[in-house]
């Protein structure tokens, strides 16, 4: 059996490695066997955290528990059970908890001095008091500038409510290495992240540690907000890091945003990188959001719709949707080009036509292409058609 001190330490490097449910095993070890009350107070408040960290709150509840009877760290316990009703819903409890919560629970804890705070402005912000829920994140702020909890949160908040982060923003002492802590905004919820960024931005136009954090985060925004800050890149002359490409080309967004991004970016910008953009993302799109998409870039970047059109019919199934897409705005010779690269697609098979026809069309759609390749002298395509009908 090896020695608490030794389970403790060990607990400790594998929590640091990210590897909870091993490092749980030493910390039970330390708690059951330990002759040092510090080391078993320490043991069991990881046990807590951990169990935090993998949402079992009420597992975490039940280590605050003995945290108190067995060590009689109160306020590290009250704040670590808060953290846990907190997760449960119980806001009205966790705000209890943190009455009674000061300094002695960071000093016994080894936690950051925002800590208090960071905690209490989630369940303010829980429970609808926004204002308290700002005052609480201004302190934290102040005292712990480089803390990510404290940006997380503040971007959560935002992200959820129409709160105003300057007053926050506005508590960052002027020695802080900002740079690096603007960085923990990468971990936070895009859209909040993008307000308290816009925020800083309007403090000070042209900052270039904005436009650093958005080249990373850009990919991750709606195209809305990607178009504004490709705007701000290039005038920086960073064109490289356009938030419109880099939303265009991420295979983590839905492939009917990457198309948007692309054809916003071709027509805003000019830039030809967004054509090679569009046929990738095109080929992503699911069946059924092919239409919406042909709409967007008619709409946005109409000058690619034959790029759009070429990369998206690449199945009999494609290319039929299309044509009836095109042939609702009455563009006869697109719609009946598209209706023999549906035949060619299928390879002459009626068999094969067939399917893809009854995947796709309704009758009236079957009986209005069919009448548009007539009118259009494409006997071909309306024989073949007809006998997949």
């Amino acid at each position: 059996m090896t020695a608490p001190s030794h389970d403790l330490a060990e607990g400790r490097r594998l929590l640091a490695e990210g590897r909870h449910a091993i490092a749980l095993e030493h910390f039970v070890q330390v708690a059951d066997a330990a002759a040092s009350e510090e080391d078993k107070a320490a043991a069991i408040a990881h046990a807590a955290e951990i169990n935090l960290a993998l949402h079992r709150p009420y597992e975490a509840m039940a280590w605050t528990q003995r945290l108190r009877a067995e060590t009689g760290n109160h306020e590290q316990a009250d704040l670590l059970e808060a953290v846990a009703q907190l997760r449960t819903g119980a806001t009205d409890a966790a705000l209890a908890l943190l009455s009674s919560v000061g300094e002695a629970a960071t000093e016994s804890g080894g936690y950051r001095p925002s800590v208090v705070d960071v905690v209490r402005a989630q369940v303010l912000a829980s429970l609808q008091r926004h204002d308290e829920a700002v005052a609480a994140l201004v302190r934290a702020m102040a005292a712990d500038p480089e803390d990510p909890d404290v940006w997380t949160t503040l971007a959560a908040q935002c992200a959820a409510t129409a709160i105003d982060p300057s007053p926050v923003l506005d508590a960052v002492p002027d020695d802080a290495p900002v740079a690096e802590t603007y960085g923990h905004l990468l971990e936070a919820s895009p859209s909040g992240a993008d307000r308290v960024l816009e925020a800083l931005w309007r403090r000070s136009p042209g900052d270039a540690r904005a436009l650093a954090l958005v080249a990373y985060l850009g990919h991750r925004l709606s195209v809305e907000r990607a178009l504004e800050w490709s705007s701000r890149l290039r005038a920086a002359g960073r064109s490289d890091d356009c938030a419109l490409l880099g939303l265009a080309a991420s295979k983590d967004r839905a492939a009917l945003d990457r198309v948007r991004a692309a054809a916003v970016a071709w027509s805003a910008f000019g830039d030809t990188r967004a054509r090679a953009l569009l046929d990738l993302a095109v080929g992503a799109l699911p069946d059924g959001d092919l239409e919406a998409a042909l709409g967007q870039v008619g709409v946005l970047a109409p000058d690619l719709a034959g790029v759009f059109l070429v990369a998206a019919a690449t199945t009999p199934s494609r290319a039929l949707v299309l044509a009836r897409s095109v042939a609702q705005h009455d563009a006869t010779d697109v719609a009946v080009a598209l209706l023999k690269e549906a035949v060619t697609l299928a390879g002459g098979h009626v068999t094969a036509l067939r399917g893809a026809v009854a995947q796709s069309l309704s009758a009236d759609d079957v009986a209005h292409l069919a009448g548009v390749a007539a009118g259009a002298g494409a006997a071909d395509v309306v024989g073949a058609l007809r006998a997949a009908a």
